[in-house]
């Protein structure tokens, strides 16, 4: 949107660098107004200037050579022989702004010549490359089975509050039924959690959990379903010895599945590893280092009005309590800004000056400390 100036510029001796003349498709009916005036006709491709209330068309470097046409030099089809690269200025540019997924898929080995692939996703598919978090997960699962730590069976759903522990019923969205084994671990008296087998009637104890010695603090299950369980990974975390009935059970999740972390960062939070910290807005608000969080003291304050009518020096008062307030003046009738004389007039105030008096609700300004 082109901003118009209501004032001459005197740029004082310094040039105009990187400009273009205005474009048109087809030339506008000269008139004596127009004189001096540069354009640029689409329709022809040619310069033009206004002399004498006509339109005159500036003279081409090349025309033609030798009998060659202009229209035969720019035909790409007359063009023979190879170019290098090297002389196509943004080759390398376009090449390097591909994603890898716009390429064709490689039908050979591809080597990565020693180097990492860094920021991949976690792996859900059978096809899919997996995390080194993912590895870890499953190492640490070897590698506490190889201490001694058992682990169980996995469980169709896990119930983490108080239920019944009798006949069919829908736990974490699962509708469990009889035969299916269920971790229970949200029990009013902890000793009653533990690896359940439903049943239609009373629910018993599954054969792998219901005698002394077939619990150790640290046994693991996998639990397969679940609305916001599904495919994660429980440890029983009592340091006691485990009498099954008697010594409380607390059981825990321990590795998220497929549906995510079990951390996650919320709002204004960001993740690095297994370290939460807050996130600043990129505009500003808060700041936040090691000693703490604070309220960012360049939150810039704002001022609005209308500018004053009746005077080609017109006072405006914005009261931020600043002298390097920056004041934009707007056209009110058509939103565009306009380019005005403006001196500081004290930390309050700035004078704008304008060659045609402003009228009553002509302009607006608004400023910003």
């Amino acid at each position: 949107m082109a901003i118009p100036f209501v004032n001459d510029i005197d740029l004082r001796g310094n040039e105009i660098q990187d400009f273009r003349v205005p474009r048109l498709n087809g030339l506008p009916t000269a008139t004596a107004a127009q004189n001096g005036y540069v354009v640029y006709n689409t329709q022809d491709d040619r310069f033009y200037v206004c002399r004498s209330a006509a339109w005159m068309q500036l003279p081409q470097n090349l025309t033609s050579l030798e009998g060659t046409t202009k229209a035969s030099l720019l035909d790409r089809t007359n063009h023979t022989g190879s170019q290098s690269s090297s002389t196509i200025s943004d080759f390398h540019a376009a090449v390097i702004a591909s994603r890898l997924d716009e390429f064709a898929a490689p039908t050979a080995a591809v080597s990565m010549g020693t180097q990492r692939i860094t920021n991949l996703a976690t792996g859900t598919g059978a096809a899919d490359a997996v995390t080194k978090a993912q590895l870890d997960a499953v190492a640490a699962v070897a590698n506490a089975a190889a201490s001694g730590i058992a682990i169980k069976n996995a469980v169709r759903a896990v119930a983490k509050t108080n239920i019944t522990l009798t006949g069919a019923q829908t736990i974490d969205g699962v509708a469990v039924v009889a035969g299916d084994r269920i971790l229970v671990a949200g029990q009013t008296s902890a000793a009653a959690n533990g690896i359940y087998l439903a049943a239609a009637g009373a629910w018993s104890r599954t054969t792998d959990a219901d005698e002394t010695g077939e619990l150790a603090p640290g046994t693991l299950v996998a639990v397969r379903e679940g609305t916001t369980e599904a495919d994660t990974l429980w440890g029983l975390v009592s340091d006691a010895a485990i009498t099954v009935g008697t010594t409380n059970q607390t059981w825990t999740r321990m590795v998220a599945g497929s549906t995510g972390e079990i951390i996650t960062a919320g709002n204004g939070l960001t993740k690095t590893g297994s370290t939460l910290s807050v996130l600043p807005k990129a505009s500003g608000g808060i700041t936040v280092d090691g000693t703490g969080i604070a309220v960012d003291a360049t939150i810039a304050r704002t001022a609005s009005g209308t500018v004053p009518a009746g005077s080609t020096n017109a006072t405006i008062t914005h009261n931020l309590g600043t002298d390097s307030a920056q004041i934009t003046i707007w056209e009110a009738s058509t939103g565009k800004q306009v380019m005005v004389e403006i001196a500081k007039s004290g930390a309050n105030a700035v004078v704008a000056t304008f060659k045609t008096a402003p009228t009553t609700n002509q302009y607006t300004w608004s400023a910003r400390s």
